[in-house]
């Protein structure tokens, strides 16, 4: 038996491993590898080996043998967990800024008088409608070369249910830069939140649409009559962590931080002639009649308790609000008041 060169002293039987193979390994010729075991009293039974035995090269008088040691079994320590102490990041928030960032930093509320005025997108040097990154648009206004602007896409027309107007809803849907200043300037999209399409206006990018915020809520103190007028996605009712709108703004000296209870009117109960509460289904033409004329007809229920919403931004009429709490689902034309004691 001729030894190679490079033999190792020991070797490890893995899985798939061939007695041929473990053979190469030690010998120049694997053909010899039954010498290898001759007279090995440790491996009269080659086809024991197993994965995980480990073979060891010895020499016994002058002849190379393998000595097969016993598969020990691997112990493990278990570990149970423990803490460890980390540098402080950052304070704790009063409220967790990911649940209303985008509508902080993509959502506008402005007059539509001004809105015409801003500049508008004619179209893109592409043959698609829809534009995104890299594409380059068409703006109707001489722009300063250099100038960053979002793009917004005109959304709903917030009002208040007495049909005053109180401002345009904007949806930003991309960024970009006015690559060429003209009557007519290029502008290139530099990123993008949705598609962007023609007739979409261009407004400056200011600091509190591209910066995050810290809130620290507290009770609000305006004593204007406020309501729900609008509800962050397009669905009947809310609940908590979404985003609803105000029918009061700036001016009514609502500001972001401002935390309000949210009621909803009961229905007034209805009294038959022996005054006896009628079921709202079972209301007759004549009961509902005799309720709006006689005072005696019906009683008025006091509202009941929602939830609490707080105003992360506030515009000149209107205010977007997250809901903190939601006892029952928010709607369209719930009322929003101060904070009592009373309330959940």
């Amino acid at each position: 038996m001729q030894l190679k060169a490079s033999h190792p002293e020991t070797y490890v039987v893995k899985k798939g491993d061939t007695l041929w193979d473990i053979a190469g390994i030690f010998l120049d010729d694997p053909t010899k590898w039954r010498a290898l075991w001759q007279d090995n009293p440790q491996i009269s039974t080659p086809d024991l080996i197993y994965p995980g035995d480990r073979l060891t090269l010895v020499m016994v008088n002058g002849v190379p043998q393998l000595v097969k040691k016993p598969y020990i079994k691997k112990t493990f320590i278990k570990k149970t967990p423990t803490g460890r102490i980390q540098a402080k990041q950052h304070p704790v928030p009063a409220v967790e800024l990911s649940h209303f960032l985008p509508y902080l930093q993509h959502t506008q509320v402005v007059d539509d008088e001004w809105l015409v005025e801003q500049p508008l997108v004619l179209e893109g040097d592409s043959e698609s409608i829809h534009y995104i990154s890299g594409d380059v648009l068409y703006i109707n206004k001489a722009l300063p070369l250099g100038t960053k602007y979002g793009v917004y896409r005109p959304a709903r027309e917030l009002e208040r249910d007495d049909g005053t107007e109180l401002g345009r809803e904007l949806v930003l849907v991309s960024t970009g830069q006015v690559t060429r200043s003209d009557s007519v300037s290029e502008f290139t999209l530099l990123s993008n939140y949705q598609e962007t399409k023609s007739g979409y206006r261009l407004l400056p990018l200011t600091e509190d649409v591209m910066l995050s915020a810290y809130f620290s809520p507290v009770p609000a103190t305006t004593v204007a009559e406020v309501k729900v007028i609008a509800l962050g996605k397009n669905v009947r009712e809310m609940g908590k962590l979404d985003v609803v709108y105000l029918d009061r703004g700036s001016e009514d000296g609502v500001s972001a931080g401002d935390v309000f209870d949210v009621y909803r009117s009961n229905p007034r109960v209805v009294l038959d002639s022996d005054d006896m509460p009628v079921q709202h289904n079972d209301e007759t033409t004549y009961d509902r009649f005799s309720a709006a004329v006689f005072d005696d007809s019906s009683i008025n229920t006091p509202d009941y308790y929602q939830g609490k919403v707080m105003v992360f931004k506030s515009f000149e009429q209107v205010s977007l609000a997250l809901i903190l709490k939601s006892r029952r689902p928010i709607r369209i034309a719930d009322q929003v008041y101060i904070p009592t004691s009373t309330s959940e």
